[in-house]
């Protein structure tokens, strides 16, 4: 008999980047994209809907059998079918202690690709939360069930915005499951007095069936280039700073300076347009390209997806700098400023990945053509790159033994199945 039987299920995540649960901009807050906050502690809010979602999405063909049918027919029509009660409820997420900030702050922009610039009004202000520890609280009606713990342990969730530059970037540390019996009256007595408390410390309880399991590392899918850092590099954060003081570059850490997956693919999107240009590939036929690895409003998110690289700084270099006047050609009066950069010799990893599976070989072969041009000096990484910053080499310059010719044929016909006008020529 299970009718009176229940498992409580703890799943502790650590985020290995900064993630972001977005919510709604108001006049209220001068952030364009803000995270979604607990009314009642102003700590970020990690919603039970989005975990459901990811383990949907990791459950594949087991995923009716424990959360029901997918509500996204009654959702969109207003009837759709009969829904079921899942057997696995999500109750809800704790977060663990920040050692930081909760929540900070940054200023972003888009690059005009033919100046190499700043576009004009592209400035925008969004927020995100520090990597923390959280216990996403798991019930499941009757006894454990080995299948699905198992499956827990081995899920890597990507949650909230951003997951294609880095953002909720996740690994599970432990699975810890306790099976209660209510037809027990000890078991009973825990179930109504400390449910709940236990979530927060999940640990074996006298009479009731445990079990722990440690998370599953992952088996593959991101790539990691390790770099070094040839000339300073920085990362703004885009806001205002008291004269004197040196404007600051993002950090995720106090001693650790950021370069955003957004960044990369900033970075990755400009030279792919440069290289199929430089092969006479233009029209329909490259902007498909370009929509498939980076993401469009039509096809939305890109399957290349970047992430973050955090350098570990611990005297940050400042240089100073001074604007023209254009018309006189000297100094302009009252313009001096310094800036914080990572200096030379710091080391770095950048990471990318395919969303489906291994990525086509054109396409690492096009990434290891970008990743050459950036160990060459021919493209930077962060701002300020016309004045001497943002070069980076490649620590293993091996990886380029490999490269073959871009063939851009190859390319299409590697990424016609995510768009249609692959098959076009090349000028239509």
């Amino acid at each position: 008999m299970t009718e009176n039987k229940y498992t409580l299920i703890a799943v502790e995540l650590e985020f290995l980047s900064r993630w972001a649960m977005g919510g709604m901009s108001t006049d209220v807050f001068d952030i364009d994209l803000p995270v979604v906050r607990n009314p009642l502690t102003g700590e970020p809010w990690l919603p039970g809907a989005s975990v459901a979602g990811s383990l949907r999405a990791h459950l594949g063909g087991r995923a009716e059998t424990w959360l029901g049918r997918s509500p996204e027919g009654f959702e969109e029509t207003g009837r759709g079918n009969e829904l079921e009660r899942s057997r696995l409820a999500v109750l809800g997420c704790v977060l663990g202690e920040c050692p930081g900030e909760p929540i900070s702050n940054a200023g972003a922009t888009a690059v005009d690709s033919r100046r190499g610039a700043a576009k004009g009004g592209s400035l925008r202000t969004y927020e995100w939360a520090a990597p923390r520890r959280v216990i996403v609280a798991f019930e499941q009606e009757g006894e454990q069930d080995e299948a699905l713990l198992d499956a827990l342990a081995c899920w890597h969730p990507s949650l909230g915005r951003g997951r294609g530059t880095g953002l909720g970037q996740t690994r599970v540390l432990r699975v810890a499951a306790l099976s209660v019996d209510l037809g027990d009256v000890a078991g009973l007595d825990f179930w109504l007095g400390d449910r709940r408390a236990w979530y927060a410390n999940p640990t074996a309880v006298a009479g009731c069936a445990w079990s722990e399991r440690r998370g599953v590392e992952a088996g593959g899918g991101w790539r990691r280039v390790p770099l070094v850092v040839r000339e300073p590099l920085r990362v703004g954060t885009g806001k205002r700073v008291e004269s004197g003081k040196p404007l600051p570059a993002l950090r995720r850490r106090a001693d650790e300076f950021l370069v955003p997956g957004s960044s990369w693919k900033g970075v990755f999107r400009h030279r792919v347009e440069y290289i199929l240009g430089a092969l006479g590939c233009t029209g329909e036929r490259a902007q498909g390209i370009i929509d498939v690895l980076f993401g469009s409003q039509q096809l939305g998110r890109g399957m290349l997806w970047f992430g973050e690289s955090a350098l570990r700084v611990r005297a940050p270099k400042k240089r100073t700098h001074i604007a023209i006047d254009r018309f006189t050609g000297g100094v302009r009066h009252g313009a001096t400023y310094s800036t914080e950069s990572a200096p030379p010799g710091t080391e770095l990893d950048f990471c990318w990945r395919w969303e489906d599976g291994e990525a086509p070989a054109a396409v690492a072969n096009l990434v290891g053509h970008v990743l050459r041009d950036l160990h060459d000096g021919l493209a930077s990484v962060g701002g300020m790159g016309s004045r001497g910053y943002g070069w980076v080499e490649v620590r293993e310059p091996g990886l380029f033994d490999g490269l073959r010719a871009v063939d851009v044929a190859e390319l299409a016909a590697a990424l016609d199945n995510y768009h249609p006008t692959m098959e076009g020529d090349d000028n239509e």
